[in-house]
């Protein structure tokens, strides 16, 4: 969460008015967990949101094993590798910017894996 937070601290919240918001939230859905990041800063512009979910989207456990750092979004892509990397492909990450809600990027993980002992990958 530490790497979401301080997103949304200096991409969102810095580049703003003062006064912003930063909610963090957490709820269960079944079997997930889910996290959320909320910020009331600055947007993403759509091209650029665009840029980020396809580079989401397109990790899986099965694109770790190739995966190349890359400096843009290295953050979000960071987390969202590491998620994977310990919780499989059932975790995920979102990350949505619009004028009604602003910046909010939430996580889920599946819950039974949080219960359990850490996986050995």
């Amino acid at each position: 969460m530490q790497p979401l937070v301080e997103n949304a601290v200096i991409h969102g919240l810095e580049k703003s008015p003062p006064g912003g918001k930063l909610i963090v939230s957490a709820r269960r859905a079944e079997n997930l967990l889910y996290l959320s990041v909320y910020n009331s800063g600055r947007l993403i512009e759509p091209q650029q949101l665009k840029r980020i979910q396809e580079a989401l989207a397109e990790i899986t456990t099965a694109y770790l094993e190739k995966y190349k750092p890359s400096p843009d979004y290295f953050g979000m892509l960071n987390v969202l590798c590491r998620l994977k990397l310990y919780y499989g492909d059932e975790a995920g990450m979102r990350i949505e910017s619009n004028e009604e809600e602003r910046t909010k990027v939430t996580i889920w993980l599946p819950l039974d894996a949080c219960l359990g002992p850490t996986p050995n990958k």
